[in-house]
């Protein structure tokens, strides 16, 4: 006997329920009360006769949005340390970093985390290179290096309270702004955001919170791009390394960047691992303070920074730049004409300009040691003296008549000798003795460390004169074509090949009002030309 031929309206009943149903076959076969396979039957007899009207969409959704699971914290007096990373389908692993990378963990007993993220090349199609380039993705299976299995973190995870990693995030590795549009993403917490660039944005917080932070972190795949515009691009910034995640059993928690050198060796403060091989007690090239204002300067700030034991005798760099070290709020032309901050720094007797010049000088030779050239850039509170000194008269300043009219005879005496670059700053600070190593650095006048190193890495300017006369930002430097460290700005960043210094611990700030990105950071440039920004918080700069 032949079976009953189904209504078209009972195949569309089929498929109507099985869609109601979101795609799950048993219960669209239980509501219709009828088997499984019947059910089946049913739409594969409505897909011959109906076709496309029948077809299911495929439909998903999700209540609330991803949380982030928090990982635990360490027992009191010891510390956590994660090291996170990406890596790219359809590309081979560097084998040399990632060797290195291992060694680095092994040797902090640190957590790798490692974040997938596709790009395939040839989903783009056959003339995505020039003629003659050889396709090797096409010949490639599809696949993640398997050496990376066991560390795959794909998912979002609270290394410490306001810290998270988002591994869940999938980007493409040609974004050239992977930071962008993320400020709000983990509402207060700072961001890890796995993407082959190195980045790294301060993002405005309260007054009185921490700053919220934005990383990414390298990648341990090799460079493997479209051959276009946006691929040659990202090629060019391409990092191999890890962010390296330090979380204390308070909750308290330091990043610093670790990225590979021209030889692919690794480095982290005094630890550079090489071949796999590690080796501590090792100098850092350089540190770049952020701005001084040796005046607003803390006295925990100076032991932390200077101190005996401070970062600079710990990590014994060959060289050391210093920003902004005259403050000059004692006669700064944003408030000598304000009478109401002029009495008040006269209640408080910070109104004497030779004052705040032999506290300077007594800081410039306190900081300075014999094994490390220090070298003070020139910047713009530097030049709030030369603004004194030309637009102000001794008549109407009596308590600092003797040193304008000392430092302007000073500038008379040396334009008639022949001097055309007078710089008072220098000049009031080599009269108070500081000598030895310190160099006081002209305008435009180079500070280039590592040359031997892709034209090396420029440390001349302060950040507040831009390119071509343009206002000084991270952007500008970045296109100039060498790596720069800059300061200026009081807030860290991370902007292509210019890093930018925050300030050094300071008093509150009576001027600054509302929201800021300000955070106490430094920068730490590495012999192999490699470089990590060093954040301070609760009265250090590393677990």
């Amino acid at each position: 006997m032949a079976a009953l031929r189904l209504s078209e309206d009972e195949l569309r009943l089929a498929w109507k329920t099985l869609h109601e149903n979101n795609g799950n076959l048993s219960k669209a076969a239980s509501e219709l009360g009828i088997a499984r396979d019947t059910l089946r039957h049913r739409l594969e007899q409505g897909v011959q006769r109906l076709g496309e009207e029948v077809k299911i969409p495929h439909v998903t959704g999700k209540k609330r949005a991803m949380r982030a699971k928090p990982k635990s914290l360490p027992r009191e007096g010891e510390v956590k340390r994660y090291l996170c990373t990406s890596a790219q389908s359809f590309t081979h692993l560097h084998t040399d970093v990632w060797e290195n990378l291992l060694a680095l963990g092994n040797h902090y007993e640190a957590e790798i985390l490692v974040s997938r993220f596709t790009y395939k090349k040839e989903s783009y199609g056959p003339f995505a290179v020039k003629p003659g380039k050889h396709k090797s993705a096409a010949e490639q299976q599809d696949f993640f290096p398997p050496e990376i299995t066991d560390y795959i973190a794909d998912e979002r995870l609270e290394l410490a309270p306001g810290l998270v990693w988002c591994g869940e995030i999938q980007m493409l590795p040609t974004a050239r702004r992977p930071l962008s549009s993320f400020e709000d993403y983990t509402g207060r917490a700072s961001s890890i955001i796995p993407h082959p660039a190195i980045a790294m944005e301060s993002v405005a917080s309260g007054k009185h919170e921490a700053t919220k932070f934005l990383y990414t972190t390298g990648c341990v795949t090799q460079r493997n791009y479209i051959q276009r515009r946006e691929g040659f691009r990202a090629e060019h910034v391409h990092a191999y390394g890890a962010l390296l995640v330090e979380v204390d059993h308070k909750g308290n928690w330091w990043c610093r960047q670790i990225v590979a050198g021209p030889d692919d060796d690794l480095q982290d403060l005094d630890v550079v691992v090489k071949s796999g091989r590690v080796k501590t007690g090792q100098r850092v090239q350089d540190i770049t303070f952020g701005d001084v204002h040796v005046k607003q300067l803390t006295d925990e700030g100076m032991a932390a920074q200077w101190g005996p034991d401070g970062l600079l005798d710990r990590l014994k760099p060959f060289s050391q730049h210093l920003h902004d070290v005259l403050d000059f709020t004692t006669r700064s032309h944003h408030t000598r004409k304000d009478p109401w901050e002029v009495f008040l720094l006269s209640v408080r007797g910070q109104h004497r300009v030779d004052d705040e010049l032999d506290k300077t000088a007594s800081f410039l030779k306190r900081a300075a040691r014999s094994w490390c050239d220090t070298r003070v850039v020139h910047s713009n509170h530097h030049e709030h003296l030369d603004r004194w000194l030309k637009e102000e008269h001794p008549n109407f300043d009596p308590s600092n008549a003797i040193e304008w009219l000392s430092l302007n005879l000073a500038h008379r005496l040396a334009v008639k000798g022949g001097e055309d670059n007078f710089y008072p700053f220098a000049h009031a600070m080599r009269q108070r003795g500081v000598n030895g190593n310190v160099r006081f650095l002209q305008l435009d006048e180079d500070s280039i460390i590592l040359k031997e190193q892709d034209g090396g890495i420029d440390c001349s300017h302060h950040g507040y004169y831009g390119a071509n006369g343009t206002k000084g930002a991270a952007s500008g430097y970045a296109k100039m074509g060498r790596r720069t460290n800059i300061a200026d700005k009081h807030y860290a960043r991370i902007f292509d090949g210019c890093y930018q210094a925050g300030e050094s611990p300071l008093k509150e700030q009576r001027y600054v009002k509302g929201p800021s990105s300000r955070s106490v950071t430094h920068i730490v440039t590495y012999p192999n030309g490699s470089r990590a920004l060093l954040t301070y918080w609760d009265g250090k700069f590393y677990a």
